[in-house]
């Protein structure tokens, strides 16, 4: 195929493209004239997997992205992109594979890939090998049986044959080539020996990520929930001894902020991609500029099968909604309402709800040093000399953001200072850099505060990021012998009105977010008796603490520990916990729950309404889903569930554990046992609670292929 665009004109409207934000941003732009960067394409619905944190046996019916929607793709956004991820919750070399392919080659666009390698064989290797910046293999274990648990549908000899071969063809070939796996419970305690089997096989970069509730049914999957801080940080730090010892390049992003470690020879790293160089480096450029900046919001775009467009994959309710293609050209989409406030919002840090539960907002760190340090100390007349990066700031604080001109308070240091020069450089660097000669305010023994003058603040453009220090000058000389130890950023804040017509929904208007993406995220509970924070959610499910709330005395007990018990889970006993405990994507014939998950809920909801009196108090094996609770005039309680009736997040331990808590509930009020088809399997997993149900309570299934239930009364 001739290509409409070549790699050489593709280069130019990338930098051209890049050029143009970089202007947007200082500027505060709404209205872009660039175009995105990249974008996640769902060409197709179809997934041969139903992983356990993603659809979990509720995969959608199988839909192509629509001709229409195709050719708005490729004629109104493609001509623009760089990089096409051709993933959203699908498996790209299957059922779309060709329009994926095809789209890639006339427009030379590359493909970020995201495989579950079932499909990677060497010639479909050969047949993406030139299209292809990145080949990213999402294996959640090395275990073939923890494998298959995971990941429901799987053929997974297939898999494991691929993994190495393709590694090889890709050092060989010149291709990024990152393992990742998601940090779930199920997987946690072998994650070091995952880690060291993807180094076996060829794989140089690995890359563990963290697990999203994206399917609202997955929390128990998450071990920053049930999990200690000290075990989860034992198990990273195996792992990075293992990257260390096998000279990987590794990366953690199960906090809130994502950390990269690169240990591989330089001689065995594949060379990343041109473009990709250049592009990286300039999103972190960009944070220093705009410190809100998420490269999701600015320049990167998720589009559907059915034409919705949305800036990221993580606005699984449509919180996030610019528009549809089927509807709309992309240009009216790409600078409407919702995306021109969705820019505002990151220059502003007035975030809607779901952005502001996500870690792409975390701002940058303080630095040791930019390109502006250097430039100021040559204006003022560093003889080459050292400068000791000693001068220790108490406020502001780094990421500052104020409207009134700042007073900077610093430590008192040992030597004699004659003049104090504070400099401010907008994003760093070393071509637009404010400079201004402060006289002191002596504080006795709290040090000195240095008033920063009005008219060199209210000079700075507003929203953006200005890296600041202090320079001490001792008498007689021309050149610094003291700086800031920490280099800060500070933002003169300047209110940008809200988008009329934007649909971004607010938490001071009521919205909360459908999920939480991991920002500011406690890694693992610190106290026995207090659940890790979380934000509360919109229709969260019940039983997980919120910011500002205490677990109460009446808190599931499984959450609480023997005091006498070790605050570490050993891999040892987690081992024998994930053996007894089946999830709940399989049921006693191996099978995936039924893919039309909100049928069944309303099945059940109408056989409860029929079978059981209106005034019942009716325990269901929700798996914390909130929806298996609505059963009209009867009130459902979650199984397991603690005194207060809230999911305790995960399915029993053992028999005796689920005796107990079934008796607890019984005691507490609970009449009636409901067992979702989706959760039969219990009956077969735990042989002596299945044994304690049969021999004492009476079993009144009208419709057994809908639900069980069990009538606790009798």
């Amino acid at each position: 195929m001739t290509p409409e665009i070549t790699p050489q004109e593709r280069d130019h409207i990338a930098r051209r493209n890049r050029a143009l934000l970089e202007v947007e941003l200082r500027n505060k732009r709404l209205v872009f004239e660039s175009r995105p960067y990249e974008a996640h394409v769902q060409f197709s619905t179809f997934c041969n997997m139903s992983c356990i944190m993603c659809w979990d046996g509720g995969n959608p019916p199988t839909e192509k992205m629509s001709p229409v929607v195709l050719e708005k793709v490729g004629s109104q956004i493609a001509t623009d992109l760089s990089v096409i991820t051709p993933y959203e919750g699908s498996e790209p070399l299957i059922l779309s594979w060709e329009e994926t392919r095809e789209m890639a080659e006339r427009y030379s666009v590359q493909l970020a890939l995201t495989t579950n390698m079932q499909f990677l064989d060497e010639q479909k290797f050969y047949e993406l090998k030139d299209i292809v910046e990145m080949v990213v293999m999402s294996i959640d274990s090395h275990l073939p049986e923890v494998f298959e648990k995971i990941r429901p549908g799987s053929k997974r000899d297939l898999v494991f044959a691929n993994v190495p071969r393709a590694a090889r063809l890709c050092e060989e070939h010149g291709i990024e080539c990152i393992a990742q796996a998601v940090f779930m419970t199920e997987n946690a305690a072998q994650m070091p020996e995952t880690v060291e089997y993807f180094a076996d096989a060829g794989i140089r970069a690995v890359n563990i990520i963290q697990m999203i509730d994206v399917n609202k049914r997955s929390r128990y999957l998450d071990p920053t929930l049930h999990f200690s801080a000290e075990w989860i940080e034992w198990i990273k730090q195996r792992c990075l001894a293992v990257a260390k010892r096998r000279k990987l390049r590794f990366g953690w992003w199960v906090e809130a902020r994502p950390q990269w470690w690169d240990f591989c020879d330089e001689d065995r790293k594949v060379p990343i991609k041109p473009h990709k160089a250049w592009n990286d480096p300039a999103d972190g450029h960009a944070k220093l500029l705009a410190p809100g900046f998420c490269k999701y919001a600015y320049n990167r775009l998720r589009i559907t099968v059915n034409g919705d467009v949305s800036p990221c994959g993580m606005a699984t309710e449509g919180e996030l909604h610019l528009g549809n293609l089927r509807e709309q050209d992309f240009p009216e989409i790409w600078n409407g309402p919702t995306a021109r406030d969705l820019r505002r919002a990151h220059f502003t840090w007035d975030y809607p709800a779901l952005c502001a539960s996500c870690r792409m907002v975390a701002l940058a760190p303080p630095k040791s040093d930019l390109p502006f340090i250097d430039r100021v100390i040559a204006d003022l007349g560093q003889d080459g000399g050292p400068v000791a990066a000693t001068l220790v700031a108490e406020h502001p604080s780094h990421m500052s953001r104020q409207s009134e001109p700042p007073v900077i308070r610093v430590h008192r240091p040992e030597a004699d200072v004659a003049r104090w020069i504070v400099a401010l450089a907008l994003a760093g660097d070393s071509d637009d850099v404010a400079v201004c000669e402060v006289d002191p305010v002596d504080r006795g023994p709290d040090g000195f505060d240095l008033p920063i003058d009005r008219e060199l603040w209210e000079g700075l453009a507003s929203n953006l990021g200005y890296w600041w220090s202090v320079f001490a000058l001792s008498e007689g000389q021309a050149q610094p012998c003291l700086r800031s130890e920490e280099i800060r950023c500070i933002v003169r804040h300047e209110h940008m009105p809200r988008v009329p017509g934007s649909t971004l929904g607010y938490a001071d208007n009521g919205h909360a977010p459908a999920i939480y993406l991991g920002g500011e995220r406690q890694v693992g509970w610190t106290d026995r008796a207090t659940l890790p924070v979380r934000p509360r959610l919109g229709g969260a499910p019940e039983g997980i603490q919120h910011a500002g709330e205490a677990v109460s005395d009446g808190a599931p007990k499984a959450r609480r520990r023997d005091p006498q018990q070790p605050s570490v889970v050993t891999p040892k006993t987690y081992a024998k916990l994930v053996g007894r405990v089946r999830t709940a994507s399989q049921n006693v014939n191996g099978k995936r729950p039924p893919r039309d998950y909100p049928a069944l809920v309303r099945r059940v909801r109408e056989v409860a309404q029929r079978s059981l009196p209106g005034d019942a108090t009716v325990l269901v094996a929700s798996k914390g889903d909130g929806a298996l609770l609505d059963l009209g005039s009867c009130e459902g309680w979650h199984f397991p569930c603690g005194e207060d009736g809230a999911y305790v997040g995960h399915h029993p331990p053992d028999d005796a554990w689920a005796v107990e808590n079934l008796e607890s509930a019984c005691r507490l009020g609970a009449g009636y046992l409901l067992l979702p088809d989706t959760s039969r399997w219990w009956l077969d997993h735990y042989p002596g609670f299945a044994e304690h149900l049969r021999s004492r309570y009476t079993e009144i299934s009208p419709e057994p292929d809908a639900c069980l239930i069990f009538d606790l009364g009798s």
